[in-house]
């Protein structure tokens, strides 16, 4: 799970080797005593290996972006509703997640964090559990594919309390992945 995860991928660095960890993640790795109590921990970055804006409509790519892009406030989605945002990252990786995509919801007009998560069906009350605590009843998607063998979660950003809609693309991602990790630790706890 969540901790072995972390534990491969803090076992790549060497003992006098900085160790990039998100605060997130390096509150667990104490938690969970995952890593020396004397490693030489530094804030991970967010680097993004795909950055693409897209057509809702017809998911056409419309551009590509550069990383200064997920400096813009979340509030360009609102202004082009007619997209969405495409996201990949490395980091995604720790969370069982390739992608994030981001849009603003055409009906309720929420923006929206969209993405697939390699978690097995089996969890599918515990997903379901955290997520109506953490966002409320019913204001969520989260349906299993049997095809994929992953869960297509949909989410509203603005029911999480560490959102505004002042906040970076970037930062919308953060909050997205910090949730993500959350759930993972949970269901790690109940195994």
């Amino acid at each position: 799970m969540i901790s072995k995860q972390l534990q491969q991928y803090i076992n790549q660095f060497d003992r006098d080797e900085q160790i990039a960890l998100f605060p997130i993640e390096q509150e667990f790795a104490k938690q969970q005593n995952v890593m020396d109590a004397d490693s030489n921990v530094i804030d991970k970055r967010w680097t993004f290996t795909l950055i693409e804006r897209c057509v809702k409509e017809t998911e056409e790519l419309k551009k590509e972006e550069t990383a200064a892009f997920m400096e813009q406030p979340i509030s360009f989605l609102s202004d082009n509703m007619d997209e969405f945002l495409y996201v990949e990252s490395d980091h995604f990786d720790m969370i069982g997640v390739d992608g994030i995509a981001l849009e603003v919801d055409d009906l309720f007009g929420t923006y929206t964090a969209l993405f697939g998560l390699k978690l097995q069906k089996k969890w599918e009350a515990v997903i379901k559990s955290y997520l109506d605590e953490k966002l409320g009843e019913k204001t969520y998607s989260a349906l299993f594919s049997p095809q994929d063998g992953l869960w297509e979660i949909n989410i509203p950003l603005d029911r999480l309390p560490t959102f505004n809609p002042e906040v970076s693309l970037q930062t919308a991602i953060d909050v997205t992945y910090q949730t993500v990790f959350e759930l993972e630790t949970v269901i790690e706890a109940m195994n």
